[in-house]
């Protein structure tokens, strides 16, 4: 009998052992099937958690909320508490109740100090409240220690006081329960605190009766403790998703207004372009129309009247088609410019070259066009040769731009000085080409806005040249392209102007040139 029994307990001890060996085998398979997977996913803790840039919002939002229970909670069981001493002063002690059960008094003192608790922490929420989003730890410590409180006051009352009542007064542990569970916490954060209150429990009981689980103590307050955990999971879970939907939803809803702030610049920018393209083509049949009339005009008259003109007449006929042809590729190019600088189309080639020999050769351009005028072109360069790492073909278009309005703007007999120095600009080593006219000069009004689009200034044209305001927005789009900048001085109306273009210098050049007086070298076109 003996060795039967023996026999029997080995063998209920083997049976794990087997099972686990088994498992050790088959574990592995379990582990890659979708199943196992499922099983897993449905065994977690917390089934979904907030993104991690979310996580310190999420914390502040359940603590606020808390703090808010938590004062809401002490009011309820300051009333409920005060109803319940006045119950057990004025009936069950007047009554005698209290010297037929002690439990009575020990029931009086656990409302006593419920009271006393929900003071307290009414007190602690009003001061929670006062800073919720950056107080957000102070606030978990008050409504972790709140819900802690009122559990213990349950273990006791349920451990201890019950056993005057024969269950009398489990309401009130439900109720305390309740309204724990109702409380966010983090999944461990309420392992911990129901395993605690469940242990406390035990420690009482086992004290008190004799026979702890005669009556279902002990289960019952497992099965309690388990529903108030998986009540405070569900609670929990509902305000992560609720958190969660109210912040998709306002990612979407700023998504949206990104969007549509963006559709409506979007929009703003495609209105602007068909006005400046509206625009390009009033310009262009405007400024187009007369020259190529009087192109048509001249053309006519030489092709049916030239047996009766002489040559020098022929002669200026043709120079006069030649001079009104070159105003409308002015006109053309200047458009063309605007359009592929802001389409992008432009490609830069950028390479090191003689900036000084660039200079002269586009002042050359115009010694004609000067010399009509009246007007000397004075070139200086200090280094008499300086380099430049830029696109040159683009920058010999704004040297042409800059030049060809100090001719146009300047009146007759007057004087136009074009620079080029080396200098250090905020301990960077510069170029700079500096085009000072004698003219008409620039207001401060005009200062603002003329580096915009079509943008005519009060200076006019000496000679009946043609504008059309798009010269100097390209000349500074073209500059800030390769890395320089541009701007204008001028003392006022009739004082004349200085445009400026500034790029950084080549490193190997390193002469600080501080004032413009150390030029040594200078070649002046002188008329002829």
């Amino acid at each position: 009998m003996l060795y039967g029994s023996r026999k029997k307990y080995f063998f209920w001890i083997i049976i794990p052992f087997r099972k686990h060996i088994l498992l050790f085998h088959v574990m592995p398979i379990i582990n890659h099937s979708q199943v196992f997977t499922t099983i897993k996913q449905a065994m977690k803790i917390e089934p979904e958690r907030p993104p991690k840039e979310y996580c310190p919002s999420f914390s502040r939002d359940i603590q606020s909320a808390n703090i808010n229970r938590v004062r809401l909670f002490s009011i309820v069981l300051f009333f409920v508490s005060t109803l319940l001493i006045a119950r057990d002063l004025l009936i069950t002690r007047a009554q005698g109740e209290w010297s037929q059960n002690i439990g009575n008094v020990y029931l009086f003192y656990s409302h006593l100090s419920l009271l006393l608790t929900s003071v307290t922490f009414f007190i602690l929420a009003k001061i929670g409240l006062r800073d919720t989003y950056n107080k957000y730890f102070r606030n978990g410590i008050i409504s972790l220690s709140f819900s802690f409180v009122i559990l213990v006051w349950s273990a006791v009352l349920g451990g201890w006081i019950d056993q005057y009542f024969h269950g009398q007064i489990t309401e009130y542990i439900i109720a305390m329960f309740g309204i724990a569970a109702t409380i966010y916490y983090r999944p461990l954060t309420s392992i911990a605190l129901f395993t605690t209150v469940q242990i406390v429990f035990l420690v009482i009981i086992e004290n008190v009766l004799p026979n702890p689980n005669a009556n279902g103590h002990v289960t019952n307050s497992i099965v309690l403790c388990l529903l108030a955990w998986i009540l405070s999971r569900i609670t929990y879970i509902m305000r992560l998703r609720e958190f969660m939907n109210q912040h998709t939803i306002a990612s979407q809803k700023s998504d949206i207004e990104r969007v549509n702030q963006e559709l409506q610049e979007r929009n703003t920018y495609l209105a602007e372009l068909n006005a400046e393209k509206n625009e390009f083509m009033g310009i262009a049949a405007h400024d187009l129309k007369n020259p190529l009339a009087a192109i048509m005009l001249t053309s006519d008259i030489t092709r049916r009247y030239w047996k009766n003109l002489t040559h020098k007449e022929i002669s200026d006929n043709i120079d006069g088609i030649y001079t009104t042809a070159q105003k409308m590729k002015a006109i053309i190019i200047n458009l063309l410019d605007t359009h592929a600088i802001e389409s992008g189309a432009i490609n830069l080639n950028i390479r090191q070259f003689s900036l000084s020999e660039v200079v002269v050769a586009e002042a050359e351009n115009y010694r004609e066009r000067a010399i009509a005028k009246d007007i000397q072109l004075h070139i200086q360069s200090s280094p008499s040769d300086i380099e430049i790492i830029a696109d040159e073909q683009i920058l010999r278009e704004v040297l042409d731009n800059l030049i060809s309005n100090a001719v146009k703007y300047s009146p007759h007999d007057k004087n136009i000085y074009i620079s080029t120095t080396q200098s250090t600009a905020e301990g960077k080593n510069v170029v700079r080409v500096s085009i000072r006219d004698e003219g008409q000069g620039i207001s401060e009004e005009d200062k603002k806005k003329m580096f915009g689009k079509f943008q005519r200034l009060t200076a006019k044209p000496t000679g009946g040249e043609h504008s059309t305001g798009l010269g100097l927005s390209i000349v500074k789009k073209l500059v800030e392209m390769m890395g320089g900048r541009v701007w204008c001085e001028s003392e006022g109306i009739g004082l004349g102007a200085i445009f400026n273009i500034e790029f950084p210098a080549p490193e190997k050049q390193s002469k600080n040139i501080e004032n413009i007086s150390e030029l040594d070298s200078e070649e002046t076109f002188q008329k002829k």
